[in-house]
């Protein structure tokens, strides 16, 4: 979904930045606060509606409606500003991944990498649909994950090492992932 602009275009990719950061945005405004030409914002919120990345009302520009394209987005301002890029969601230094991400690699960031597992909480649940079945798992002091499996009233619990739990979850990402590729909901 590149749109038509040549790269590098710092003033464009900066646009793309503030429709997707900004709660609707005017030309007017985007004129005013980056100190661009209305002749070059307006040629460059085109091309990006054209090629799917924005949508407008009469007034303000918004990113697109479309799941798919905040990627595609991150993508197009990688290509326009010259910005390292990660080559699996196009996030850079200036538009990181929800929730934050690191480098972990020269263009893959840590929430690509299925080796890096990321433990935001210390505990967290997963519930299956009949309400009967959870697994609870707790990162413990020593870094290793316990994993509480209960099923009605019997319960099992497993210790993971870190890298015993980051084979795990790289397993469950590849399932997911080919899982998706089929159309098939987990």
């Amino acid at each position: 979904m590149n749109s038509a602009l040549a790269a590098p275009n710092a003033g464009a990719a900066e646009i793309l930045l503030r429709v997707y950061h900004g709660s609707g945005v005017t030309r007017a405004e985007l004129t005013r606060t980056l100190e661009v030409r209305a002749g070059v914002v307006a040629a460059a919120l085109d091309a990006f509606k054209d090629a799917g990345l924005i949508h407008s009302d009469d007034l303000r520009y918004y990113p697109s409606l479309n799941d798919d394209t905040d990627a595609a987005a991150r993508r197009e301002y990688a290509r326009l500003s010259g910005a390292r890029s990660c080559r699996t969601c196009g996030c850079t230094d200036q538009w990181a991944c929800e929730g934050g991400c690191d480098w972990v690699d020269e263009n893959l960031c840590s929430t690509c990498d299925p080796t890096t597992m990321r433990l935001n909480q210390r505990t967290s649940f997963v519930v299956v649909e009949d309400d009967a079945t959870y697994v609870e798992t707790e990162l413990a002091d020593d870094e290793c994950v316990r994993l509480n499996i209960r099923r009605g009233e019997s319960v099992c619990a497993v210790m993971l090492t870190p890298s015993e739990a980051i084979a795990v979850a790289t397993k469950l990402l590849m399932y997911a992932s080919a899982a998706e590729n089929d159309g098939e909901l987990l």
